[in-house]
C-alpha cells in the first residue's frame, strides 16, 4: 500500500527549511548549506540544469590541466641555417609544469597523460626578402611537428606550428626555431608565444 505526504516545506530540528516548494519551483536548502550526493550514488535528469547565477567547482579531471601560456622576454639572436630552442623565459600563465629558467620546456606530470593542444610562433623583424623561417614542436628532443611558411617578401616574418598531441607522463615538449637570413637573427619579444593545455573529453 502506497501513502503520500503533502507538504510545502520540511525543516529540520532548528526550524531551518530543507526543502520547499513555492510557484513550481523546488528550493533545496538554504544559504550556507552543503548538499552532498553521496559516493555510489548517482544524480541524474534529462531535464535542463540552469547555473547561469552559479559557482561552479570543477573536479581536476574536468579542467584543462595541465596548461602553460608562455613569451620572450627580450629578443633571442639565432643563428643562420640551425634549428634553436626557443628560449621562453616569462610566463604569462603556468599551472606549475613549464620550466621557464632553465630547460624552457613544459614536461606533463604525472597521471596527466592525454591529448593536448600545443601552438607557437615566432617572429623576427629583419627577415630578408626570399629568406625563410620555421618553427617546429619537439618532443622528448626530437622534432615531431613542422611548418614551414613561403619565402619573405617583406622585413618581417611569422611562422605558427599547431598540433594536438598524445603525451604520456614525463614527456616534454620544447618549440624551435629556423631562419636562412644569411646572418644571425632576433626572435622578437614579446610576438614570439607559445600555449599548450590538456583537452578534456578527448
Amino acid at each position: 500500500m502506497s501513502s503520500i505526504i503533502k507538504v510545502d516545506t520540511i525543516q529540520n530540528q532548528s526550524g531551518a527549511n530543507i526543502i520547499s516548494e513555492s510557484s513550481n519551483t523546488i528550493t533545496v536548502g538554504a544559504s550556507g548549506d552543503t548538499i552532498t550526493v553521496p559516493s555510489g550514488a548517482t544524480l541524474g535528469g534529462a531535464g535542463t540544469v540552469d547555473l547561469s547565477s552559479a559557482t561552479v567547482t570543477l573536479n581536476a579531471n574536468m579542467k584543462m590541466l595541465p596548461a602553460f601560456s608562455v613569451r620572450r622576454n627580450g629578443d633571442q639572436s639565432i643563428g643562420d641555417g640551425s634549428w634553436t630552442k626557443i628560449q621562453f623565459n616569462h610566463e604569462i600563465y603556468d599551472s606549475g609544469d613549464f620550466d621557464s629558467a632553465t630547460n624552457y620546456r613544459f614536461t606533463v606530470p604525472s597521471g596527466q597523460a592525454g591529448k593536448y593542444m600545443l601552438f607557437v610562433n615566432a617572429y623576427v623583424q629583419y627577415g630578408a626578402s626570399g629568406s625563410t623561417l620555421r618553427t617546429a614542436i619537439y618532443k622528448n628532443g626530437s622534432v615531431e611537428h613542422l611548418s614551414i611558411f613561403p619565402d619573405g617578401v617583406g622585413i618581417a616574418h611569422n611562422s605558427i606550428t599547431s598540433a594536438i598531441m598524445d603525451l604520456s607522463a614525463t614527456d616534454y615538449i620544447e618549440f624551435y626555431a629556423w631562419q636562412n637570413r644569411g646572418g644571425n637573427d632576433n626572435l622578437q619579444a614579446p610576438h614570439t608565444v607559445a600555449y599548450g593545455f590538456k583537452l578534456i573529453g578527448a
